[in-house]
Order: C-alpha cells, then sequence, then structure tokens
C-alpha cells in the first residue's frame, strides 16, 4: 500500500465527493492499491477495508486520529487523541472463513461476512433508509436458513427471523470480523459521564480529506495567482513553505 500525497488526497476528493460513503471507501484504496482489481477490493470483508483503510491514514496523515465530539449529558466539547496502533486488529489481515454456521434458538443459519461490495451495493439501493440497508446486507449474506429443520425460503426469511436472531447473528459477524466495529469509550472531564462511540473509520478520513482539500485548493489558489506557480508546484511544497508564502502575501 503506497502512502497518498496531497495530490493524491484531493483526487480521492474530487472522485469522490458524489458517491455514497462506502463507494468512497473503495476510491481511498483503489488509490493507495493501484494494481488491485476493483472486484478483489469489494470482495474485502467489512473488516478488511477498515484495517486497509487505517493503513492508509497512518501512511498519509500519521499515526494518530484527532477529533472531537460531545457530551451528551452536557454538551462540552471533548477533543481526543487516538493512536490507530491501539485499535488495529492484526487478524483483519489474516485469511478468513469464506462461510459460517450460526445455530439460536431453533434457527440454523449459513452466512457469510458483508464485504466491501455488498456495503457499497446495499448503501446505494437503500437510500439513507436504514431498515433497507439492513436488510438488503441480510438477503446478501445469509446463504440458507432453517427453523427448526425445515428449509425456510429466501423470501420469506427476514419476515420469519427474529430481531433477537438477527442481533445474535450481528454479534457473531463483528467476532469473526472485529476490525468492522471500532468501540470508544469516552467520558466527559465536567460531569464525569461515560458512554460509548463506534468509529467509522471511512467516514472520520472522507472528512479529514474533504476538510484538506477544501484547505488546500484554498492555498492553491492564492499562490496561483500571486506567483504563477501551478497545482502540482504548490502542492509538492512542505505545509511550512505554503504557509511561509501566504503569510508574506498577508503582509
Amino acid at each position: 500500500m503506497r502512502a497518498l500525497s496531497a495530490e493524491g488526497l484531493i483526487e480521492v476528493w474530487e472522485r469522490g465527493t458524489q458517491r455514497t460513503l462506502p463507494e468512497r471507501a473503495l476510491t481511498f484504496l483503489g488509490a493507495a492499491l493501484p494494481g488491485t482489481k476493483r472486484s478483489d477490493l469489494a470482495g474485502l470483508s467489512a473488516g478488511e477495508r477498515d484495517a486497509g483503510l487505517l493503513a492508509l491514514r497512518d501512511r498519509s496523515l500519521g499515526p494518530d486520529l484527532r477529533g472531537r465530539t460531545e457530551c451528551p449529558i452536557c454538551n462540552s466539547r471533548l477533543e481526543f487523541t487516538l493512536p490507530i496502533r491501539d485499535i488495529y486488529e492484526e487478524q483483519a489481515a489474516s485469511a478468513r472463513p469464506e462461510e459460517g454456521v450460526f445455530e439460536h434458538e431453533g434457527w440454523w443459519l449459513r452466512f457469510r461476512l458483508p464485504t466491501a461490495g455488498d456495503l457499497a451495493a446495499a448503501t446505494a439501493a437503500a437510500r439513507r433508509d436504514v431498515a433497507a440497508l439492513r436488510a438488503g446486507l441480510l438477503r446478501r449474506t445469509i446463504l440458507e436458513a432453517r427453523e427448526d429443520g425445515e428449509p425456510v425460503p429466501a423470501p420469506e426469511l427476514l419476515d420469519r427471523l427474529p430481531e433477537k436472531v438477527i442481533a445474535a447473528l450481528g454479534e457473531r459477524m463483528m467476532a469473526d470480523d472485529p476490525q468492522a466495529e471500532v468501540e470508544l469509550r469516552l467520558s466527559c472531564a465536567r460531569c464525569g459521564h461515560g458512554w460509548s462511540s463506534y468509529l467509522d473509520i471511512s467516514n472520520f478520513l472522507w472528512a479529514e480529506t474533504a476538510a484538506m482539500s477544501e484547505r488546500l485548493l484554498g492555498e492553491v489558489h492564492t499562490l496561483a495567482r500571486a506567483y504563477g506557480w501551478n497545482q502540482s508546484e504548490i502542492l509538492a511544497m512542505s505545509p511550512a513553505r505554503r504557509q511561509a508564502y501566504i503569510e508574506r502575501l498577508s503582509e
């Protein structure tokens, strides 16, 4: 995997602006792994995809994630720094089983883990409907089902499958693909409230890239107008050098 330069990140941002978040994740990986087929990237499990995004973030923007959130009780702003090494799961890059079998309260399910392609396709079809997204993923990942030993036809499955079985299956999938769900435990310094949140590295990396791209394009615009340099020449400079030129212009 190669690191993406400032210009490379801007190119990913430009290509991903009109795409869904799962498609943006594949765009990041495609840029970082230029010799890899899109179909191979789409076949990565959700955890493998996110492990790749964490590795890309480490190589391109540094080893620490920096973010902010608000306490749900007192609304105090909380800023945090999270080393990538603390959340990276080594086993996410190892071979995973193609299929698994799950049994719970009379139900027998043969399933596979959701892939990056599943997430992209289901998100595009669901159009921001969370229930439709979940249903789409279940249809894609449950390969065979039986209730009390009797086969359940695919068209009837989601109507008959109990919510508690779906929840238990989700927990099993997370156990089999641990990088797919990163839980953060947060605590408010002001009121002492503690709570959990989940890191979506696709969303996190996209937000960082979008903010950085907007800032860099502003710097390119300013320096190109002042000095006549082209975008590649400006982005090849170090951030400190670009800032030094901009400060001289303001003087």
